[in-house]
């Protein structure tokens, strides 16, 4: 069955009921009074199984993969498709065609969902705007947070993410962004694309889902941004890097450890601008959002409220203060070598005793060793005192750092070590994949006063 095949068969049978479309949930446990129950299959469970809850907790209809069995599911409104999946993201298409309000798409290696946390940032100052939660960036993330859109929303920034070839352009096919752009292309995922080449030609796709009077933003820094011009062809080009070659960039950048300060270039325009998350990478992330918010036409000086206003996300370099008067840098929301070079960057601008705890980066493919021998390497370049890691692959960044390191069988026996050895002058930072859940060695080391 078609998209459009569903979408037609979901409009036909609520409209042939006289019933307007309720608010959608895909866990039952969570299903309020009156809600729709769409029954999605995963790896682990499938949402059918759960069909006779969802009821008890109050649904009034359901879209399933099966036609209704019980007299309890005959009760109820209940839509049968193909794929409940393929459903999911028409329903939500159903809803962006509603709103067709102006809509950033973004996707990238590194940096997605600090971007879009500033460009949301930027566009509560003119509008109401609707953004993706959290990491909800896949085809049923995405979809769901369309589901949300209503006549309140000015503007709208959805962050796609993608494991595969041809997954941007799904996802651009539900949300159709009016502005696009890719923050960068490192190595992540490697396991699902196979190169970076490959990355580069998959997140390039969000570029050929514009409409004609589409925006494309491209950063200037990146090798790939020739490609992609490519695929742009006629559309509007906005660019941003560090260098005055792009139309958005920074001048008179100063880093500090917890914080950076630049001048912001727009055109023919400059501000003086301060952002409470350091590292070079945020300035690149703040360009890039710069960039989206000049093609929504937002002015300047809002911009700069919006950019300054932005706190960050948690477990992205968060810093909190740790036990026995430690600083612990949070940065465990995930990790591939790009943002863990990034990171490293940060805590070599400190002062103080500094350690790199570091847990396994995910999705790596064949060449998994090496990116995490290249990390080790990278630390002790960069001056790091000492590096302490977890995992199955971190053994080869520890045996790349050299004297200094220490590997660990558990994070139990890491943090019950760091504890004894840490001071005022220790600056901890914490990183690794989702996987890894170095979240847990963070709330060990903290009381969690979140830094000002």
């Amino acid at each position: 069955m078609k998209l459009s095949d569903i979408a037609q068969e979901i409009q036909a049978k609520l409209h042939g009921q006289d019933m307007i479309l309720p608010e959608i949930s895909i866990d039952s446990r969570k299903i309020l009074p009156g809600e729709l129950f769409l029954a999605l299959k995963g790896e682990n469970h499938d949402g059918h199984d759960y069909i006779a809850a969802s009821i008890l907790n109050g649904a009034s209809a359901i879209i399933g993969a099966r036609a209704p069995i019980t007299e309890q599911e005959k009760s109820v409104t209940f839509l049968q498709v193909k794929d409940t999946l393929i459903a999911l993201g028409e329903i939500a298409s159903m809803f962006r065609r509603l709103y067709p309000i102006p809509m950033v798409g973004l996707t990238g290696s590194c940096g997605k969902t600090s971007v879009k946390g500033m460009i949301e940032s930027i566009c509560q100052q003119q509008g109401k705007t609707l953004a993706t939660k959290g990491n909800l960036n896949n085809h049923i993330g995405l979809p769901l947070t369309l589901l949300r859109l209503d006549e309140t929303f000015h503007f709208a920034v959805i962050e796609m993410g993608a494991s595969h070839q041809g997954e941007i352009q799904y996802l651009g096919g539900i949300a159709r962004p009016t502005i696009t752009l890719v923050t960068n292309v490192r190595p992540a995922h490697l396991l699902g694309f196979g190169s970076l080449a490959n990355i580069a030609s998959a997140k390039g796709e969000i570029y050929e889902i514009l409409p004609e009077s589409g925006v494309a933003i491209i950063n200037n820094e990146e090798p790939y941004k020739t490609a992609w011009l490519e695929r742009i062809k006629g559309r509007r080009v906005i660019t941003f890097g560090l260098s005055k070659e792009s139309m958005i960039f920074a001048s008179d950048i100063i880093y500090q450890p917890s914080k950076v300060q630049f001048i912001l270039h727009i055109e023919d325009k400059q501000q003086p601008i301060t952002m409470n998350i350091p590292g070079q990478h945020t300035v690149m992330n703040a360009l890039a959002a710069t960039s989206a918010a000049f093609a929504l036409e937002i002015p300047l000086e809002r911009i700069v409220a919006g950019l300054q206003s932005f706190q960050g996300v948690p477990g992205r370099l968060r810093g909190f203060k740790g036990i026995h008067g430690a600083w612990v840098i949070d940065d465990s929301y995930n990790a591939n070598p790009g943002s863990v070079h990034a990171a490293l960057e940060v805590l070599a601008n400190y002062h103080g005793n500094r350690i790199f705890v570091m847990g396994d980066m995910a999705e790596l493919g064949e060449n998994a060793d090496d990116y995490h021998m290249q990390i080790g390497q990278i630390a002790r370049q960069k001056g790091i005192d000492r590096l302490l890691a977890v995992g199955k692959l971190t053994e080869n960044t520890v045996k790349a750092f050299g004297e200094g390191a220490t590997f660990y069988p558990t994070k139990e026996a890491l943090v019950a070590d760091l504890k004894n050895n840490l001071t005022s002058q220790s600056v901890i930072l914490i990183k690794g994949s989702r996987s890894a859940k170095m979240e847990a060695v963070t709330s060990a080391l903290t009381s969690h006063e979140e830094a000002v």
